[in-house]
């Protein structure tokens, strides 16, 4: 199912589920470490050679308020078990969900870039009469190895 308001830029979408490993840092912005630990993880394994194949799905975790300086930061890599073989990672399962779903660039801080997108994204749903899920929400990196002026994500916003 997929429904998109061209106005907005939003399209509503499921995600089926999927197996994934997880990384996860700490810090003013763990998400550069917690890129390392998986791209790390990813060399030593030589595992994936499609990055379109294998989605990364991220988000602050535990979510932090505006106010506290250092939080978490998770990467979910979604894998094939068949394909991965031995690992030392635990193997985990989401269930999936529906989701509305817009496109944001990382940089640079702007009216256009993520800071400002998850709040357009709530205020849509609320607007447009969806209720918030209490599945997961993501941001799926679109360009994973690329720099952050030229990273791209969408934003996953959980929706009943």
């Amino acid at each position: 199912m997929n429904k998109q308001d061209t106005a907005r830029y939003i399209q509503l979408t499921e995600i089926q589920p999927f197996y994934y490993v997880r990384f996860r840092a700490q810090g003013i912005h763990p998400e550069h470490e917690v890129y390392e630990k998986m791209c790390d993880w990813l060399e030593a394994k030589g595992y994936v050679r499609d990055m379109s194949q294998h989605h990364i799905f991220g988000f602050n975790h535990p979510d932090a308020g505006s106010n506290k300086e250092e939080y978490s930061y998770e990467l979910w890599l979604q894998v094939n078990p068949e394909e991965l073989g031995d690992t030392t990672k635990k193997i985990y399962y989401y269930d999936g969900g529906r989701y509305a779903v817009t496109t944001t660039k990382l940089m640079p801080i702007n009216y256009d870039n993520i800071i400002h997108s998850w709040p357009q994204l709530v205020n849509w749903a609320k607007n447009h009469g969806y209720k918030l899920g209490s599945h997961q929400w993501f941001e799926k990196d679109l360009t994973p190895f690329a720099k952050d002026e030229e990273k791209y994500l969408e934003l996953y916003l959980p929706i009943e």
